[in-house]
């Protein structure tokens, strides 16, 4: 007995030991808020930059203070956002940091720079992380800059150079596009909310697409600004609505694509239409007993599909009658397809409607007039599009991973074709951290180029979860390739 308790110590000290060392190792990181030299219209992308680095540089082996701390102590210390290098050494000290990470920001019609600065606390030495884009590759410039950071804390060798007194960098003219093929055309600083729906149109009648998100309870509408998105217009819903899906049509033919929202309230759905007129939002129909959903074919004509519950009922082509819907077609009935879950599509045969669906189990199905075919792999969500303008639609599905600790994912989209015996995966794409929401594909930056835009949420402590936006590219020079490359 005495022997197995006197294991049973050394191997409890044993762990409190290896604790410590594991503890030891990890480093902390304080950040100043960076200074921005911009005009008032980028003023919005502050604390959407300062949540990024946040989420960027905090990971198992760095542990990233909290804002509010930092904060206190720089009120404390009478400390600004251009602190000197001995200020910035007096917060690290006071904060009992391994590292502080400040610098500046500056945005003119020319383009954007950045001067961050890290200084390491053991060492007493600064090292500089510098760049210069264009204003719209302002926030894949600060991720490239995060990775070295990084790299730089957990010494990996990140070619840092220690700070010099020097000018500025010089801002560059953004070059001519590459003729390179790149997947990721853009993404957003995290917004500060969880959203589950997104949808593309020009919902004021600009000409301009505008991007609209939804959380559980608030409708977000935004502008693409140089390279960033600004907020046009926020809706809020009372806390007992729980908003469901978010679809964009001109319904009433006006030029302007109204919004239909799809809502419950305890266990009832209903759906309602909203207009832009004025500056605001203005419901043109409430109470619709319809789940609403929007696809758009080929020829870009976009469709209104209805289904009068979750899983429940027909599933239905409808018209707008000007206060409400009328039933044009039954397209098809099923206890078991949900709304939200299925695209009509033409993959058996040009001249046949086919209907490709997610089940219950998230399995996907697709049900013709001359066969019905059932897969093995699950997915969270589908789309169908027209990517090579080519017969049959292409079909993209997403899937989120669980991997490792409880709440962190990571997503994928993989693109699939027909071969008249299943559905085959002809492409997949690298694995994004977080899991997707939602995707739609539409001409988001107004570039007169149809991209992927889909949502990842990502949640880190303490900030919680935050959104991030994300464009694929689907244009290339040859649209053909678009099948092959996605």
């Amino acid at each position: 007995m005495k022997k197995i308790f006197s294991v049973g110590l050394i191997l409890y000290f044993l762990f409190i030991f290896l604790t410590k060392i594991v503890e030891a190792e990890k480093k902390e990181v304080a950040i100043i808020p960076f200074f921005l030299n911009a005009p008032k219209e980028f003023n919005y992308l502050k604390d959407g930059i300062y949540d990024m680095f946040f989420i960027r540089l905090g990971n198992e082996k760095v542990e990233v203070i909290a804002k509010e701390k930092i904060q206190r102590v720089m009120v404390t210390l009478k400390i600004n956002e251009m602190p000197t290098k001995t200020q910035v050494y007096q917060l690290g000290k006071r904060l009992k940091t391994d590292y502080v990470l400040y610098g500046s920001i500056t945005i003119t019609d020319q383009g954007a720079s950045i001067a961050l600065r890290l200084l390491n606390m053991a060492q007493n030495k600064t090292y500089s992380f510098s760049g210069s884009c264009a204003k719209e590759e302002l926030l894949l410039e600060l991720s490239t800059l995060a990775t070295k950071i990084n790299n730089s804390m957990l010494e990996r060798g990140a070619n840092e150079t220690i700070a010099k007194p020097s000018l500025p960098p010089k801002i560059k003219v953004s070059p001519l596009p590459s003729t390179k093929i790149k997947l990721i055309k853009w993404y957003s600083y995290p917004l500060s909310f969880e959203a589950k729906g997104l949808t593309i149109g020009d919902i004021n009648g600009d000409g301009h697409n505008e991007l609209v998100l939804i959380d559980d309870n608030n409708i977000w509408i935004y502008h693409y600004v140089k390279g960033s998105l600004a907020i046009l217009k926020k809706k809020e819903f009372p806390d007992n609505v729980f908003l469901v899906n978010i679809d964009s049509c001109d319904v009433d033919q006006d030029r302007k694509e109204e919004l239909l929202i799809t809502k419950m309230i305890k266990n009832l759905v209903t759906s309602e239409v909203y207009s832009w007129q004025d500056g605001k939002l203005k419901p043109l129909a409430k109470d619709i007993p319809w789940c609403l959903k929007v696809q758009t074919y080929p020829d870009e004509k976009k469709v209104i599909l209805g289904q009068k519950d979750f899983y429940k009922g027909n599933l239905f082509r409808l018209i707008w009658d000007g206060e409400g819907f009328n039933i044009a077609e039954k397209i098809y009935s099923s206890p078991n397809i949900k709304i939200y879950d299925c695209a009509l599509t033409n993959l058996t045969a040009d001249n046949v409607q086919d209907l490709l669906c997610l089940d219950r189990q998230h399995y996907l199905r697709l049900i013709s007039k001359n066969k019905e075919w059932k897969g093995h792999e699950y997915y969270d969500g589908l789309l169908v599009a027209d990517l090579d303008k080519m017969s049959p639609l292409e079909v993209i599905v997403y899937k989120n991973y669980q991997e490792g600790q409880k709440g962190f994912y990571q997503g994928q989209f993989k693109l699939l074709s027909w071969d008249k015996m299943g559905m085959k995966v002809v492409w997949s794409s690298p694995k994004v951290i977080g899991y997707i929401t939602d995707c739609c594909i539409g001409d988001f930056d107004n570039d007169g180029h149809k991209e992927l835009v889909f949502m990842v949420v990502r949640t880190t402590l303490p900030v919680g979860k935050k959104t991030i936006v994300i464009a694929y590219d689907l244009s290339f020079p040859n649209t053909k390739l678009a099948k092959d490359v996605f």
